[in-house]
């Protein structure tokens, strides 16, 4: 990844802050480095109520789908690789399926890719 984000997981946070009225914060532990004691705040959606809360469990499920994404694409890798390996022209027998594309595409953007 380009740069890390702030490391999971997240939760859509219980109070909402003086600083964004009527935005309702997405929280992570602070990492003890930071200097802070308890929840710091990773994103303030807005909206109305029940969008509002879906995308912020939509926004505080990001780091759990991240790893989920990773994990299933290198599994793929492997796969890949010894297909590739066992194969008698050196390739793998099928190419990726349009969910692993999509995993592929989602991984790039989180990375800052295209």
């Amino acid at each position: 990844m380009s740069a890390a984000h702030t490391a999971g997981p997240w939760r859509v946070g219980g109070e909402r802050t003086s600083l964004r009225p009527g935005s309702l914060p997405v929280q992570a532990d602070a990492p003890p480095v930071r200097g802070s004691v308890g929840p710091v705040d990773v994103a303030y959606v807005n909206g109305f109520a029940g969008e509002q809360e879906a995308n912020a469990r939509l926004i505080a499920a990001a780091p759990t789908l991240l790893e989920a994404l990773s994990e299933i694409v290198a599994e793929r890798d492997r796969v890949i690789a010894e297909e590739s390996a066992m194969s008698p022209i050196g390739q793998p027998m099928f190419d990726d399926s349009f969910g692993i594309k999509l995993a592929r595409a989602a991984l790039a953007a989180a990375e800052g890719g295209a």
